[in-house]
């Protein structure tokens, strides 16, 4: 959360694999949405690394399943991965011995900061300069169809909007933001087949109960600050 100049290298420990790929519990961010930065299908590991390279630092040390241990390969050959577990599928893995990974890991490490000068910060092309395009797909066109309200969205079929920025950073805000409102589609869904069934429609009405009546609205403040939504991480952007 705090990267800056004054750190030396960055390790990623627990990560996973991209969403729409086969690593055990694949996901970038949340489930449901996919980040294709110009020629770059991201993971959350990747976004570490690109966060990191704007203060020119590498990404030394990455560990997860042998899934996402090719897609670090792919990215960044130079970085140290330890396998901590095998994905049997997106669903179920099977993890390795906790006291040989640890060992693994503390060897990783100090090699990686042995080598530390040979592992070069993760900077793609698309970052260099210049507009480039952003490509956010969902698992349901219903969500495509709120994100295509973003400024600047435009579709490109019906489950991916595109959106060309100039920076990492800008990317990464639009990002964040598309999975946060989103992620509000399944619960809307779910409301409306709730309504759809008897008991549904009883439910419905005993929870409308607990929201603020027409009388009783305000938007009078309850507290000093918004709580955010969605949770803390925000892979070394703030």
């Amino acid at each position: 959360e705090a990267m800056d100049e004054t750190y030396d290298a960055f390790v990623a420990i627990a990560m996973h694999g991209r969403a729409g790929g086969r690593a055990f519990l694949a996901h970038t961010f949340n489930g449901h949405t996919r980040w294709q930065m110009g020629a770059h299908d991201m993971n959350e590991s990747m976004l570490v690394a690109a966060s990191a390279a704007r203060f020119n630092l590498p990404l030394i040390l990455v560990t997860g399943d042998d899934v996402l241990r090719e897609e670090v390969r792919a990215f960044s050959p130079a970085t140290e991965y330890v396998t901590v577990k095998k994905a049997v599928s997106v669903e179920r893995a099977e993890s390795r011995p906790r006291d040989q990974v640890s060992r693994e890991i503390e060897a990783a490490a100090s090699r990686a900061l042995r080598n530390l000068k040979n592992v070069p910060a993760w900077g793609p092309d698309e970052l260099s300069g210049g507009a480039f395009e952003n490509r956010f797909s969902y698992i349901l066109p219903r969500q495509a169809g709120l994100a295509i309200a973003f400024p600047d969205a435009y579709s490109v079929d019906d489950k991916t909007i595109g959106l060309k920025t100039a920076s990492f950073v800008e990317a990464y805000k639009a990002f964040r933001a598309l999975a946060a409102f989103t992620g509000q589609v399944t619960s809307s869904m779910m409301i409306t087949w709730l309504r759809e069934t008897p008991s549904g429609q009883e439910t419905t009405r005993a929870l409308q109960q607990r929201l603020p009546s027409r009388a009783e609205r305000t938007f009078a403040p309850t507290g000093p600050a918004v709580v955010r939504l969605g949770g803390p991480g925000t892979h070394g952007v703030r």
